[in-house]
């Protein structure tokens, strides 16, 4: 399934029926793609969908602040993170820390050193490995980290204190749970 560029496109999965019989994957709305959240209520199970929906959303509300704060994608900013804390690191690390391809990692760093913000240097021992490290700029976007933590307690401030506590609970248990599917999942 292809999506047109910058759309995030989400999915609920195979659901089981009452009965244990498998169902087909149902689509959950794509609040990024101008469908209502508000049919979530229609999909069955509706508690995971609501939170792709919200993950959805959230991930779009970060998106826009960086790239109208920083002109930056929550992809690039990430990296920046990464080089950042690991001070000067290869593609490949930073590629394994993201959890993505050394080709994703090796366009993020062609289009951030033509920005200004790192610099990408080839091993003279092995040539093959390219190390990065931060600019100045660079080193400057440490600080959007705090800019984007206020616009988190801004959004979670739509909850009075209670519900906040009472949904991190909630959310580290659904978590557990669902990690603990995955490793199930990943044994089979």
């Amino acid at each position: 399934m292809s999506k047109p560029k910058g759309e995030t496109v989400s999915r609920v999965g195979t659901f089981r029926a009452p009965s244990g019989r498998r169902t087909a994957p149902v689509p959950a709305p794509n609040p990024t793609a101008g469908q209502d959240w508000r049919l979530v209520d229609a999909v069955p199970e509706g508690v995971v969908p609501l939170l792709q929906v919200a993950a959805a959303l959230a991930v779009r509300r970060d998106e826009t602040f960086l790239r109208a704060s920083y002109g930056l994608s929550s992809a690039q900013y990430q990296f920046l993170l990464e080089v950042h804390k690991g001070g000067e690191i290869t593609l490949t690390t930073a590629a394994r820390r993201l959890g993505c391809t050394k080709g994703n990692v090796t366009g993020l760093a062609a289009r951030l050193e033509r920005d200004g913000y790192l610099l990408r240097e080839r091993s003279p021992l092995d040539r093959r490995l390219v190390r990065v490290r931060l600019t100045e700029k660079g080193q400057a976007i440490w600080g959007a980290r705090e800019a984007l933590s206020r616009e988190h307690e801004r959004v979670a401030h739509a909850l009075d204190r209670d519900d906040r506590s009472r949904l991190a609970a909630l959310l580290r248990k659904l978590l557990s749970a669902l990690a603990g599917e995955t490793e199930a999942g990943d044994e089979r």
